[in-house]
């Protein structure tokens, strides 16, 4: 350890040993939290990992410091989605999702709370895509926190996002009922959405595979008005509608 940080950390230790019931020590050592967790991620950045993982270890110190000294501050929250995110950052994916459901069952109304149930679900796909996790169990519970998203934050700017994670692994299944239902609500919330051309793709494709042609050709039109205009689908989309009309009369 270098000497500043050395310093640094007597200069915290005193810190909470002279002021430990001073009301403004939660805030004074969640600025140093913060101070941290900002060197981390530069270092990060910049590719200095083992630099970052140092940082994003004293970030959690200090959060759990933190609770401890005030497990009624104010600050208390945001000690919970930051240490989340540093062992979200370090790879330790179950200590993440610790941190982040105590903010979503304990503070549902905190402006980041859907941010926090929304990465939840991306740590167990983690979990699952390393192995960490059998793919079937890793599966319903990726399913259940995106659900979460939708169904406790339909407002949250995510919503959307949690949408086409449910929404294309049932496309791929074949679940073409599923598959539909959340592209629709995902066209819904993110009318203007860039991905909204393939979106309306596939939910066209999905009402093909169920039979409902009349529909199939109400979103494929929609498709050909908002796709850009050397979409390479845009082809087979008009041949396709030629085809569905066909089939329709």
């Amino acid at each position: 350890m270098k000497s500043s940080e050395w310093c640094n950390s007597v200069l915290l230790d005193s810190l909470i040993a002279d002021f430990a019931d001073h009301p403004g020590l939660p805030d004074a050592l969640w600025q140093a939290a913060e101070k941290y967790y900002n060197h981390a991620f530069r270092h990060e950045k910049e590719g200095r990992d083992a630099k970052a993982r140092e940082y994003f270890t004293k970030v959690i110190t200090l959060g759990q410091r933190i609770r401890e000294q005030s497990p009624a501050s104010r600050v208390t929250v945001e000690t919970h989605l930051i240490t989340g995110e540093c062992y979200r950052r370090l790879g330790q994916y179950l200590k993440a999702i610790e941190y982040f459901q105590k903010v979503v069952d304990d503070w549902p109304d905190y402006k980041y709370a859907c941010n926090a149930q929304c990465i939840i679900g991306e740590c167990y796909e983690k979990l699952r895509n390393s192995g960490a996790l059998p793919e079937s169990e890793a599966n319903q519970l990726i399913e259940q926190a995106y659900q979460a998203v939708i169904e406790k934050y339909p407002d949250c700017s995510l919503a959307g996002h949690a949408c086409l994670k449910l929404a294309w692994p049932n496309f791929k299944k074949g679940r073409w009922a599923e598959a539909a239902t959340y592209f629709e609500l995902f066209v819904q919330k993110r009318p203007d959405d860039p991905r909204s051309s393939r979106v309306l793709y596939d939910l066209g494709q999905a009402y093909e595979k169920m039979g409902e042609l009349d529909r199939a050709v109400e979103i494929y039109r929609i498709f050909l008005e908002i796709a850009e205009p050397g979409d390479p689908r845009m082809k087979s989309v008009k041949t396709q509608l030629e085809k569905l009309k066909g089939v329709q009369k």
